[in-house]
């Protein structure tokens, strides 16, 4: 869950300013500077692996 946060955070794939509204994150000063400005790759592992064993 950790990872995902960290990639709406950064993502410039979505807006996510609601899903940090009112967290003590939204206070930091480079709030506004990183949020949902960088190319982002996530790659969920697991779902990797079971598409591999099924041969999809």
């Amino acid at each position: 869950m950790a990872i995902k946060m960290l990639a709406a955070y950064y993502s410039l794939g979505c807006d996510s300013r609601a899903l940090f509204a009112g967290l003590e994150i939204e206070n930091d000063p480079t709030f506004e500077e990183y949020l949902n400005r960088y190319d982002v790759i996530f790659l969920n592992m697991q779902q990797f692996l079971i598409e591999a064993k099924t041969g999809r």
